[in-house]
Formats: structure tokens, sequence, C-alpha cells
């Protein structure tokens, strides 16, 4: 496959992160995203993709399994950290002002701790992290390290075999209405099974790609139809596996063969801090409504906004310096 950089691919991955904001959004009447929470499984359908396209050579030639872990912790990890402190500041605030969803002191010192390496909370019923939107994180980033560990077997005949058995699994997930969950310690079976089907999807996506049907879309059109069918008034099993099984892999090839457009480059810069950060930032904005005995909803709204026009900013004064900074200590001379 010819080098590229799928412009149109970020820019739905941005839409797709939006999606999982206002899914979240409950103090928002008017803006809602029923689905929102299949954004999790295009962006892990979107990892598989992206990660064989950048990597899969390498990995197979001269890129060192350790080296690989280098540059994924690298490029994940400044967000990541930005991600955690918000989440402990959320915690702490709560803790001292009393809120009824405040949490334990058990789970901010857990929280704080040992999810900065990216391991949950081992409490039954509780988030897995304090930064609630990592657990798809760490599940990705399991992904990644499985597939760079063992790419020398991952044939697309092993691909299908792996991903016709994840699928198989997918159904009694979707008909127990479990498909929106994997948060949590009782339910990581569930986030472990999406991401195993999406992620080997979209690998096997990558090792067929030259054969599969061009979809010239436009790009806008295009990013139209997925922000619908994630916030879409359908929160139904059956749903949950057309689009899993059918729609999110279209969206996948659309969006690759896509051209760029205008806001592809901004809405990529922002799907990673805003899926990473929203859960504080959603906190944060109805602790400040409170305070100021205004709307909820505003508060809430105000500071996810603020936030989404500043994120430009946040990676030119901090993403990227962190980033050069890390990789010099990993003494990398990689580029993540």
């Amino acid at each position: 496959m010819k080098k590229q950089h799928f412009e149109t691919l970020d820019g739905m991955r941005g839409m797709a992160a939006v999606a999982v904001v206002l899914y979240h959004m409950n103090a928002v009447p008017f803006l809602r995203a029923p689905s929102g929470y299949l954004s999790v499984d295009f962006f892990f359908v979107i990892s598989g993709f992206v990660i064989a396209y950048s990597y899969r050579n390498r990995l197979l030639t001269t890129l060192s399994f350790v080296d690989f872990i280098k540059i994924r912790f690298v490029r994940l990890y400044p967000i990541l950290f930005l991600g955690f402190a918000l989440a402990s500041l959320r915690g702490a605030a709560m803790i001292f002002a009393n809120h009824p969803d405040a949490p334990s002191f058990q789970e901010l010192l857990l929280g704080s701790t040992i999810n900065l390496v990216l391991l949950p909370m081992p409490i039954v019923g509780s988030w897995m992290f304090l930064n609630v939107p990592v657990w798809s994180l760490m599940f990705e980033v399991i992904a990644n390290f499985g597939y760079a560990r063992f790419v020398s077997v991952a044939s697309n005949k092993n691909l299908m075999i792996v991903t016709f058995i994840a699928a198989a699994c997918l159904i009694p997930v979707a008909i127990s209405g479990l498909f929106a969950t994997g948060a949590t310690i009782n339910s990581f079976h569930v986030g472990f099974i999406r991401v195993v089907f999406s992620f080997s999807l979209g690998l096997l996506i990558f090792g067929s790609f030259d054969k599969l049907p061009v979809f010239q879309i436009n790009p806008y059109i295009l990013v139209s139809l997925l922000f619908l069918a994630l916030v879409i008034p359908i929160k139904h099993p059956v749903y949950d596996l057309l689009f899993t099984l059918f729609l999110s892999p279209f969206f996948l090839v659309a969006g690759a063969h896509s051209r760029s457009f205008f806001p592809g480059k901004w809405l990529g810069e922002l799907s990673y801090p805003l899926y990473a950060t929203h859960f504080s930032l959603i906190s944060i904005g109805s602790l400040l409504a409170h305070r100021l005995k205004i709307e909820q909803w505003v508060g809430v709204l105000a500071v996810v906004l603020i936030f989404c026009l500043l994120v430009r900013l946040l990676t030119r004064i901090y993403d990227q310096p962190l980033r050069r900074s890390l990789q010099i200590l990993l003494s990398s001379r990689l580029i993540a």
C-alpha cells in the first residue's frame, strides 16, 4: 500500500470522540448520543488498521518489540498523564464537596497511583480507572502490544479465524445488553471481546485493503453519516451488532479511500485529547456550574467547548514538547 496520511480517518475519529462526549453529557438534555458508546468499537477498528499500516513492515524487519513499546509510550503518555491529573483533581474536589458521586478514598488513592501505569483498580463494581475513558485505551494498548509481539503469525488466515471467533462471542454480549460496558472488572470480558474483534478486523482490512472495493464518498457526507450512526436514538442489540460488524468496517474503508477535508486535521488533533479528558471535563463543568449557581448544562458545555477551542494550543505547548523530551529520555531514535 502506498504510504499516505489518512486525514479523513483522523477527522472521523475526532467526530467519534465528540459522540462519546455527548453520550456522557447527561446534564445536557438537548445534546445526547444514545449510541455514542459504539465510538469505542470504531476506535478499535481504526487502531488495528493504522497500527498495521504504520508498523507491520518495520516490526517484521528492523523495529524491536521493546522499541515499539517506547514509541507507543511516547505517543500516548503525555495526554494520558494529563487525563490522570484532571481525574485526580476532580476526585479530590468531589470528596471535599461531599458530592454524592465522589470516589472513595481508596479509589482516589489507587486511581492516582496504579492507574498511572495503566493497571486497573481491582474493585468489583467500581470503574477500573479513575479517569474512566482509559479503560478502552488500556485494551487498545494490550491489542497493540499483542500484535507487535505476534506480528509474524498475524496472517490474514489467522486473523480471519480470530475475528470470526470474536464475532461469535459478540452475539451473546449484545443479546445480554452488555455492549455498552467494559469499564469495570466484572465487565472486563466484554471490553476484551470488543477489542479483539474490532482490532483484528482492522488488521484484516489492512491486509486485504488493495483487494477491497473503492468507496468514493464525499468526506463531509461520510463524516456526517458516521456522526448520525453514533447519535441516532437507538440502543438495541441488533443495532450494536449491525454497527460493529458492518457499519464500522464500512466507515473505515470509505474513510481510508476518501480525500481530505477542511476540519479533518483539527478534528484529528482533537480526538485523543478530548476522549482522554472528557469525563473529567464534564465533571469539572458540573461542579463549576454548581459553584456559580448556573444551569448544569451551561457549565458542562462551556468547559468542553473551551477545551476544544484550546486543543491546538495544548498540542503545541504541552503534548509535542513532552513527547520530544520523552524521546530524548528514552534515547529513542524513532519517530513517535
